[in-house]
């Protein structure tokens, strides 16, 4: 084993035997800023590759590139330095020696001759190859990344010559980044001969077309003899480090904060550095970099090292550079990066009835422990947006931890601007100032914003989802909804296609309906019940809806899709309606001001009342009443659409318009007990609870039959029954769409308690979860209820002749304008009656209102206890 090693290192070193090697990279002239990035990255990785990887002098490499400022630039890229640097090499290089070439660039043609531009004048292909065989070097290395680059093969057809081109002669494309790919490999595999870095090369721009959906437009080329066995260097030991993405912090730096314990400002688990950058080319192709530094304390904060990371499939590629956990003894542990787990559904969707592209990547960080610090970072390279050009995203800023520092760089081609505003919360109380550094160069413009010391968001029941309460940055390119609403609304225009299956189920649903609410009725409940929800979101199809008769044909469809069917149907009857696109679900926030489509996650239809009002229909809530929209689609910011929309009137629907979804306020409990307390000191019930709007709502999904056991086992745990129940009868009724009804008696031995010579009866009223909110003496949050509601509750109680009732609850009153309580009550020695009513009128109570609802909450309490004794 022995010998067989040391006659392959004897083979690699006889390999790279030569002389000197002479390096020249020239970085060609870009025009924008996507291009100027892919050449600098070519060039300058090659760069690094060299004098890293393989060691090689810095001094015997000559980088010109368009501008010079740049770190390792030796000058510009222009026809006098460039015929000085072949010069220089051609009068220093001996026969021996070694010459290795990297054009990166774009080439033009004049007439039938071959250009590579340069700034200022350019230099014909045929004037580089005449300089390139004066070099008196036996052994030449050549890479030509520029489009056309498959000329230089023949007017370079010489022995000891290798040469590689990211296309044929006749191709003149160079969308797949070549030199970024083939440099990639060399990195990752620096031993192998310059044939395979070749062959996987080519496989790897072959996969980008693929994946692209595009025809292969670019066919790299590789010439020479015994290519597998030419290799670019001999890989050497270094301890620089790549200039690739690096952690903020030195790994001194990272030793000596883990071995921090008894600095106060990290008592807790702190973001010691968080950032943000995104890097956006002309076609709105963007790299978005993220790199995080976290000092974890106690087992709570290990949450943050396990990663998740949201991509798109064949539209993003992730790259996680480098991702470790520092121990207080200073002890590094890197990730493992088989460990990472690849291609995960996010959770719902498949439950959900929904294929989509969006994908998952997880990882969690090595042997974390109490005061760890980790360090980690992530590169996803997306292939941008459909409207080419453009640019939005939201950024969210704020997390459950204190943030130390926080940046966010937004690089987007010079002519870009940036339109941004910072979302401070929904009760909107300014607390952070942030106002961008801009920097321009040639080609780009830098939004760069630093905020140091981002509080944590407070963990709080029934509080905001933390999307719509963090702090965040809306920022778009788009000067204003016209351009974006105009491109969306060609998708979705002329998709509502008639065909005569769809006018002949129209006819059919719709006979024996004589007024248009009845014919709306119809159709929505054919869409809603009929169709089946199935999201196939692949593509192009995330945001696009397919055609009705499609829709139709195959009975299955979106929110888009059923948006889009229903809308057909109904223009058959002659109703007008529109597609909306709003925020549903757990966020609520819509930012008016900075046009984005990242706010919407969900189409539901507008319908044009003879009035001139909308309706609105979401014909995916299956089971929901017709005209009430579900809770997840109220009190939406939503945008109305006019596809069809070609010159605008006074009688026509705009183009888009924002309009908030209304709120139903039938949302309620109703119940009615009778309890009679035997001389046994039993306690026997009976209740009737009716269910209306989105509690209605609530009990139908949790009780899918009204008489089976999931259904029983529900209604007893929602009023909180112990074993000590006996329930004698327990019957759920749908009562129709809008209301359902509870019907149960039940009875206990020892539900009463004794204090002392008294009993104490607790009124078995329907527990309503927001009395938690009681334990809480003050809010940092606002209150976020699902609903407005209204719970109604009337109490009548008899008591054998053994007992008494010595004392009810005081009759109360309060109302301001987050609602209003009442409690009523009247009482004989044997008998009593209580009343109550608590109305609650808004869905958001800010957190310096949280005294008025706890009064409100408080009040309602108070009527739950009744005193007896024995007689």
């Amino acid at each position: 084993m022995k010998l067989w090693r040391l006659v392959v290192a004897l083979f690699l070193v006889l390999s790279y035997a030569h002389g000197k090697d002479y390096v020249l990279i020239i970085g060609g002239i870009a025009g924008e800023k996507s291009y100027y990035d892919r050449f600098w990255n070519t060039t300058s990785q090659f760069y690094q590759l060299l004098t890293k990887t393989y060691g090689f002098d810095p001094n015997q490499v000559t980088f010109l590139f368009e501008d010079s400022s740049l770190a390792t630039v030796a000058d510009k890229s222009t026809i006098p330095n460039v015929v000085s640097a072949f010069h220089t090499i051609s009068i220093s290089a001996t026969p021996k020696d070694r010459f290795i070439l990297l054009m990166s660039g774009h080439a033009s043609k004049s007439g039938r001759k071959l250009k590579f531009n340069l700034p200022g004048r350019d230099l014909f292909a045929v004037e580089y190859a005449n300089t390139i065989l004066q070099i008196p070097t036996q052994s030449k290395i050549l890479f030509f990344d520029f489009p056309f680059s498959g000329q230089m093969v023949p007017l370079l057809s010489h022995p000891g010559m290798t040469i590689i081109t990211s296309s044929s002669a006749n191709e003149g494309h160079a969308r797949s980044g070549f030199g970024s790919i083939m440099i990639e490999q060399l990195k990752q595999n620096p031993a192998q001969s310059l044939a395979d870095t070749f062959s996987m090369t080519e496989a790897k721009v072959a996969q980008w077309y693929r994946e692209d959906g595009a025809v292969q437009a670019e066919h790299p080329q590789i010439f020479g003899q015994r290519v597998d066995q030419v290799h670019l260097g001999q890989p050497v030991q270094s301890n620089q480090q790549d200039e690739g993405i690096a952690s903020p912090f030195s790994q001194f730096e990272l030793v000596e904060r883990a071995a921090i314990d008894d600095d106060d400002s990290y008592r807790s688990t702190t973001v010691l550095w968080r950032e943000d950058i995104f890097d956006v080319n002309e076609d709105s192709s963007y790299t978005h970099t993220v790199r995080r530094t976290v000092q974890i304390v106690g087992d709570d904060g290990r949450k943050l090292g396990r990663i998740l990371i949201p991509y798109t499939r064949g539209n993003d590629e992730i790259e996680i550079p480098y991702a470790r956990t520092i121990l207080p003894n200073g002890d590094i542990f890197n990730l493992d990066q088989s460990e990472i787990k690849k291609d995960l559904m996010p959770p719902g969707t498949i439950e959900a009835g929904m294929f989509v592209d969006a994908r998952l990547m997880q990882f969690e960080l090595p042997r974390m422990g109490n005061r760890c610090v980790i360090d980690y970072a992530y590169v996803s390279k997306n292939r941008g947006h459909l409207l080419a050009g453009e640019f939005w995203q939201q950024i969210h800023i704020q997390e459950s931890v204190r943030i130390e520092q926080y940046k966010l760089a937004i690089n987007l081609p010079r002519q870009k601007q940036l339109h941004y505003q910072l979302h401070q919360g929904l009760e909107g109380t300014p607390t952070l100032s942030i106002l961008p550094e801009i920097k321009s160069s040639n080609y780009t413009t830098t939004y760069q914003f630093a905020i140091e010391d981002v509080p944590a968001l407070v963990d709080e029941s029934f509080m905001p989802t933390q999307k719509d309460l963090a702090y965040s940055i809306a920022a778009s390119t788009i000067p204003s909804w016209q351009p974006l609403i105009e491109w969306y609304t060609t998708l979705i225009r002329e998709q509502d296609l008639l065909s005569d299956e769809i006018a002949e189920k129209v006819k059919e649903l719709t006979v024996g309906a004589f007024t248009r609410q009845d014919k709306i009725h119809r159709l929505y409940d054919f869409v809603t019940n009929q169709i089946d929800y199935v999201g196939i979101e692949l593509g192009i199809w995330a945001i696009k809806p397919h055609a009705a008769p499609q829709i139709f044909q195959e009975g299955y469809g979106d929110c888009k899709d059923k948006s889009t069917l229903l809308h057909t149907m109904l223009s058959e009857i002659g109703v007008d309606s529109y597609p909306v696109l709003i925020a549903a679900g757990e966020s609520k926030y819509v930012n008016r001001q900075v046009p984005s489509l990242a706010y919407f996650n969900h189409m539901i239809l507008a319908v044009v009342e003879n009035d001139g009002t909308f309706l609105y229909l979401d014909p995916t809530a299956s089971g929901q009443p017709f005209n009430q929209l579900p809770i997840s689609d109220q009190n939406r910011w939503a945008m109305i659409l006019n596809p069809d929309l070609v010159e605008p009137t006074a009688h026509q629907q705009p183009l888009y318009q924002f309009a908030k979804t209304p709120v139903q306020h039938n949302n309620g409990q109703r119940t009615t007990t009778s309890i009679q307390i035997l001389e046994t000191k039993t306690v026997v019930v009976s209740q009737e609870i009716q269910f209306s709007g989105y509690f209605n709502t609530l009990s139908c999904r949790h009780a899918p039959d009204e008489d089976g056991l999931e259904t029983k086992s529900f209604f007893i745990d929602l009023l909180e029954l112990d074993e000590s129940v006996k329930v004698d009868k327990l019957i759920f009724t749908r009562l129709n769409q809008f209301q359902s009804r509870l019907v149960i008696d039940w009875q206990s031995p020892d539900y009463l308690i004794s204090l002392g010579h008294q009993l104490l009866l607790e009124l078995p009223l329907l527990p309503l979860k927001y009395d938690k909110l009681l334990k809480d003496d003050q809010r940092v949050s606002p209150v976020s209820l699902p609903t407005t509601m209204t719970i109604d509750q009337s109490v009548k109680i008899n008591v054998g002749k053994s007992l008494l009732i010595d004392q009810i609850p005081e009759n109360l009153a309060l109302q301001h304008q987050i609602g209003r309580v009442q409690l009523t009550s009247s009482s004989s020695r044997h008998r009593a009656t209580i009343k109550s009513v608590l109305k609650l009128n808004q869905t958001l109570i800010p957190a310096d209102q949280f005294d008025r609802l706890k009064s409100l909450l408080k009040t309602r309490q108070q009527g739950k206890r009744i005193l007896l004794s024995d007689r």
